[in-house]
């Protein structure tokens, strides 16, 4: 195989780019393609940008690049052959679907359509081979249009991906060719789109912001014109579920590549699919709770999620603060943890200015140790938003002994916020959250000797009692309940009920509960109250005094999943991070949104994380300071 060099040449400025040209062929025949530099960006023709997934170095395929054959994975091949001009005209034919199974979808999408028409037709098309009108397709794809064995070259051109997928004709979305299951996926999609034209109007022009958040249950789903999850439709749940599950919708580089773009376009297996029918879809079922459902959309959660906040993100504007985007990306993946930051650049406030103003903390360079970055960007958006939300970001898992987590030989500060770990839940007091625990009073940051310490000041308002253990999705929801009355029913809270009401049914998220969701709380309150709590040992007898007790605990489940509950010796309740322990601190930290707990070391404190804490979230504890009865206080963290 050829070396990079044979291949590439430097490119001669920091705006020149390489485009690739993908030479005519059959479906069948081996790639050839050609890299040409372009001094200047602005200077290049009319190309398309691709916007997939690296896969697996194995299975790779050989292809003609300028003439050298070269090695390139698997996806990529795909891709480019799915893009490439056919030879002549010819187009490889259409695979159809064959057999008694096939014939059923094939019922089932006329009956919806009303004609001879799948029902997806409206967004969708079904083609083996694109054809973009040239015989030479230009494509901006960043394995091949980027040296990658270069690390200063890839530095300058990370830099300049904002304006290659601006100026892109189109953003061509590759899921991968394999199109098990699309039709099926484009089945239930079509449904989800019926009946958003039924609630808002016109699916591509209306706001699912809009619409009302619901509370489905199975008993629901054919009522608003879905299969059930079981039986003989179970397939087509399947499909779906292993369409958003496909690895792009997790990857980070997607949130700037897709709203930068002027149009996109999706590309799985033989099928062509309108970006905003998977976006509306996906806020659709998220809005109507299918993606709560086991069996339905919830082990397709994170691609689902992640999909419709790509299109929220879209109606709301392009450009947004780097703290909101690292946060609203915290389900996106990298296989680089530099990435986790670098992917965001381009659509981040901070980075809308002139290079050779930009700070240091967000100098684009692939040479820095991922660990130095998270720091440098942690302090970086708490200096200058005056704001603690970046602190939310991440906790630590219940498996750690410490909150300073380890990397290596050396540790990495509790407060730095690792980007690149798998977030398990939402956070509390993010950015957009409506908690105000210190009232608004901005960030005061003290000095320290080293980079690894952050000094913050706030005041300390209780010290750990005793709490749960942590509670799991794996558990069953009424277990998750019971458990939480027993530890109430447990401690000297006065009125544990109402505790508990409160905990659950106040802003969770910093948003208002929906309405559906308060009722139910209510009522199952007013049956507890009734029976005594006899439900803990039945609790199907409470089932028959409200249909609302099932969407109730898995409510509850939900948000208490990866916390504990808590009591401070001084009578506050809340949930805390998974690896709270006796003894540790409940502090409001000036410029924090909520609550956080702290755990004293010799000299110093560490972060375990945020916590809801009943009558600390919205500016209690600053009442308590002004009125003398609450010091503040520095906090050394590391």
């Amino acid at each position: 195989m050829a070396t990079t060099t044979r291949v590439y040449t430097p490119l001669p400025g920091t705006s020149s780019v390489r485009l690739l040209f993908i030479e005519a062929g059959g479906f069948t025949d081996m790639i050839h393609v050609r890299l040409q530099v372009f001094p200047d960006l602005v200077a290049c023709p009319p190309f398309n940008a691709l916007s997939y997934t690296w896969g697996d170095p194995d299975p790779s395929e050989i292809i003609s690049c300028n003439g050298v054959d070269i090695r390139i994975r698997k996806n990529l091949a795909d891709a480019l052959r799915r893009f490439r001009a056919p030879v002549n005209g010819y187009r490889a034919p259409r695979k159809l679907q064959t057999g008694w199974l096939s014939d059923i979808k094939d019922r089932l999408q006329w009956k919806v359509s009303g004609s001879g028409r799948p029902a997806w037709a409206d967004f969708a098309q079904e083609d083996e081979q694109e054809s973009f009108g040239h015989s030479q397709v230009a494509l901006w794809a960043d394995a091949l249009c980027i040296n990658q064995d270069d690390l200063a070259e890839k530095s300058v051109q990370v830099r300049l991906m904002r304006r290659i997928y601006q100026q892109a004709d189109s953003v061509l979305i590759w899921l991968g060719a394999n199109g098990k299951g699309v039709d099926d996926a484009l089945w239930l999609i079509a449904r989800t789109l019926r009946n958003t034209r039924r609630e808002l109007g016109n699916w591509r022009k209306c706001d699912l912001d809009d619409l009302d958040q619901q509370l489905l249950g199975d008993w629901a789903l054919n009522d608003i014109g879905f299969p059930s999850r079981y039986g003989s439709y179970s397939y087509l749940w399947k499909g779906l579920c292993s369409f958003y599950n496909r690895p792009w919708f997790c990857r980070v580089w997607i949130y700037q590549e897709v709203i930068l773009a002027r149009k996109c376009e999706v590309f799985a297996g033989s099928y062509r699919i309108e970006w905003l029918a998977i976006t509306q879809a996906a806020r659709w079922s998220i809005k109507w709770g299918l993606i709560h459902l086991p069996g339905i959309l919830y082990d397709c959660s994170e691609g689902l999620s992640n999909a419709a906040t790509l299109g929220r993100h879209t109606r709301l504007g392009k450009i947004k603060p780097l703290g909101f985007l690292l946060s609203h990306t915290a389900f996106f993946q990298a296989s680089n943890p530099l990435d986790k930051v670098f992917a965001l650049l381009g659509l981040a406030e901070e980075y809308q200015e002139t290079l050779e103003t930009l700070p240091s903390a967000l100098e684009t360079d692939y040479r820095r140790e991922h660990t130095q970055l998270y720091r440098d960007v942690t302090r970086y958006l708490i200096e200058r938003d005056q704001s603690l939300c970046i602190l939310s970001f991440n906790q630590a898992d219940a498996n750690s002994q410490d909150s300073t987590l380890s990397k290596g030989p050396r540790k990495i500060p509790s407060w730095v916020q690792l980007f690149n770990s798998p977030r398990t839940h939402r956070s509390l007091g993010s950015y957009g959250s409506m908690y105000q625990a210190s009232s608004n009073i901005p960030v005061e940051i003290g000095s320290s000797k080293t980079e690894d310490v952050l000094v913050l000041a706030g005041l300390t308002c209780g010290v750990v009692r005793s709490y749960t253990a942590v509670l799991s999705k794996a558990e069953s929801p009424t277990a998750s309940v019971k458990r939480v009355f027993d530890f109430y029913n447990s401690t000297s809270v006065k009125d544990h009920l109402s505790a508990f009401a409160l905990t659950f049914t106040n802003e969770h998220h910093g948003t208002t509960l929906p309405e559906p969701q308060k009722l139910a709380m209510a009522t199952f309150l007013a049956v507890a109250h009734d029976i005594h709590f006899m439900w803990l040992d039945d609790p199907r007898r409470v089932k028959k005094y409200t249909p609302d007790f099932g969407r109730l605990t898995d409510s509850i489940a939900a948000r208490m999943a990866k916390r504990r509950l808590f009591i401070t010796e001084n009578g506050y309740t809340g949930l805390g991070p998974a690896n709270l322990r006796q003894g540790d601190m409940v502090v409001v930290l000036f410029g924090g949104k909520v609550p956080y707990i702290l755990r004293q070391q010799e000299g110093h404190h560490v972060l375990v994380g945020e916590t809801y804490t009943l009558g600390l979230s919205s500016g209690e504890a600053i009442e308590l300071m002004k009125r003398g009865q609450l010091e503040k206080r520095r906090f050394e963290i590391r």
